[in-house]
């Protein structure tokens, strides 16, 4: 009994080669058109004479058998040709990959000041295009999202879902986080454990920032390359810097004084310095992607630290059937060489002096 499961997952993988059909039902119906107009002579030949020209009903029975059946098997090997072609297909295979897990912690920082518009619409929103722009063109490997301000917390934990990230993406902002502030060393501390827990050895790690203080650059140090890990930096600002908008005008300090938060470059390069990373202003194009996350080549001594993990996987491979119903053709094609059996059995019977071993692929 055929099983549900069967019905729904049956499809075709090249469904156009079933048109091949059309020109087998258009030489049928030709063949047919012939016959009638063989059958149409009575009208035009005297039946003493036509007795002579055209086949009696007592021949005739045998000879339609003789003629039919060459094209009848014609018919039959196209049409079975055609839906060999076309591939059959009801099941999946699992295929084994090799996976570079090369794994990505993108720490981004929601404190108030990216929301600084001295780079336009505002810091925090071309962060979150950076951030979709990366996970874009991030074809393969890990993806971790952390946000943090007075604290840190994880967005996302490392996956290969690029698309769940990137969804959740746009909705962060300084006022979903829990305590306003900013404590890049409570992040990539977060980051660091969050690759030593599954196992990465050699991490990158991207802050996507505009400043850290020295008390912070000396706390972090060189934790991260330590770790075996590496951490670059985006820079978010300008020296001179903007204020934060508010909802009456910018904000304040407890003084009065309008707050400019300023990119401090040496701070951010002296950390990306420390841990083996790259330092970089961000840019209106993907230069200052690629060069912070350059793309690596599997086969060059660049990946001897990546991961690269052998996955058995369910992928929307399906297993193509037409090569085992093209075995249906074998009787066929023995059928029409009938007549050459006997110079095929000493052919199948001497045995070759060295033999190839070939597998169904080839």
């Amino acid at each position: 009994m055929i099983s549900p499961e069967f019905i729904d997952n049956f499809h075709f993988i090249r469904p156009l080669w079933l048109l091949a059909i059309l020109p087998a039902g258009l030489l049928c119906w030709y063949f047919r058109h012939l016959k009638k107009s063989a059958i149409n002579w009575r009208g035009a030949i005297h039946e003493n004479l036509l007795q002579f020209l055209v086949e009696t009903d007592t021949n005739r029975a045998s000879a339609k058998w003789e003629m039919r059946l060459p094209w009848a098997l014609l018919l039959l090997g196209w049409i079975i040709a055609s839906v060999a072609l076309s591939g059959p297909s009801w099941e999946k295979l699992p295929q084994p990959v090799l996976q570079k897990q090369d794994a990505l912690v993108i720490v981004l920082d929601l404190s108030l000041s990216m929301l600084a518009e001295d780079i336009k619409p505002s810091r925090l929103i071309r962060a979150r295009h950076k951030i979709l722009d990366i996970l874009e063109q991030r074809k393969e490997g890990l993806t971790a999202l952390i946000a943090y301000s007075g604290d840190a917390h994880i967005v996302s934990p490392l996956t290969d879902d690029n698309p769940t990230v990137a969804n959740l993406t746009p909705a962060l902002s300084p006022g979903m986080m829990p305590l306003f502030g900013s404590d890049p060393v409570a992040a990539l501390t977060l980051s660091r454990e969050l690759l030593k827990n599954s196992n990465i050895n050699h991490g990158k790690v991207l802050l996507i920032s505009d400043d850290i203080t020295k008390d912070n650059l000396n706390e972090i140090g060189d934790s991260l390359s330590e770790s075996g890990h590496e951490l670059s930096i985006l820079g978010m600002g300008t020296v001179d810097g903007a204020p934060i908008p508010a909802k009456n005008g910018f904000l304040k300090d407890n003084a009065g004084n309008i707050i400019i938060p300023q990119l401090h470059r040496q701070h951010l390069e002296d950390l990306a310095e420390k841990n083996n990373g790259r330092y970089t202003d961000v840019s209106l194009t993907d230069d200052d992607i690629q060069f912070l996350l350059p793309p690596l080549n599997i086969n060059s001594e660049e990946t001897e630290g990546t991961n690269l993990r052998l996955t058995d996987r369910v992928f929307d491979q399906w297993l193509d059937r037409g090569p085992f119903l093209a075995l249906c053709l074998l009787p066929l094609a023995l059928f029409a060489f009938r007549r050459g059996w006997i110079l095929l059995l000493p052919l199948l019977i001497i045995e070759p002096n060295t033999s190839i071993a070939f597998e169904w692929d080839d």
